[in-house]
């Protein structure tokens, strides 16, 4: 019996675990909008795909708070949108078809922007999905700094912003504290009935 308690508890672990550690895609009629619980340098995000100006999407784009990430957490966003997110999976194939993605209408390939600074213009970081998955990058350098802030994307169809928010998934290091919780609870139960 308390075999079979440790064994339901630790499967209950790993896959509450494994599921928190997964970005689960947003696709509405075969268009990528975006993603949830995305990992990035240990935490977790939620992104949208969306088109327009950096104005309207960014709370105005003229402060630096307007934007989640800094210089290197916007490139480790954006090769992780690379290995999590743009992928092809039974609900699309979103890296070998660019044009799967929210406001990417070119077949060939798409930018998507991740903001972190303005310069001169708008200062982002990109991942680069390409119709050859190989080819696939993140611009590191702010290649992107000539789009003004009031700049529309909508017209430009190898170019989309990513709008990042803070995951509300629980950290992994809470499920184990959760799970452990339950394991000393099981244990005292077990202990109750059987003595």
């Amino acid at each position: 019996m308390k075999k079979q308690i440790l064994n339901t508890i630790a499967a209950c672990m790993i896959f509450c675990i494994s599921s928190v550690a997964q970005a689960a895609l947003i696709v509405e009629n075969g268009q990528l909008m975006g993603a949830t619980g995305i990992s990035v340098n240990g935490a977790h995000y939620d992104v949208m795909f969306l088109d327009g100006t950096c104005i309207n999407i960014f709370s105005g784009c003229d402060e630096q708070s307007d934007f989640l990430f800094d210089a290197s957490g916007a490139s480790e966003a954006s090769k992780q949108l690379l290995q999590q997110v743009l992928l092809d999976v039974t609900l699309g194939l979103f890296d070998f078809t660019p044009s799967l993605t929210n406001g990417c209408g070119s077949q060939s390939y798409c930018n998507i922007l991740t903001p972190f600074e303005l310069g001169t213009g708008v200062l982002a970081k990109a991942a680069h999905n390409n119709t050859n998955p190989a080819a696939d990058y993140f611009y590191d350098d702010g290649t992107n700094s000539g789009l003004g802030v009031d700049f529309n994307l909508a017209g430009f169809g190898e170019y989309t912003y990513a709008l990042w928010t803070k995951s509300n998934i629980p950290e992994p290091g809470t499920i184990i504290l959760l799970s452990l919780g339950l394991v000393g609870l099981s244990f005292s139960r077990y202990k109750k009935q059987y003595s």
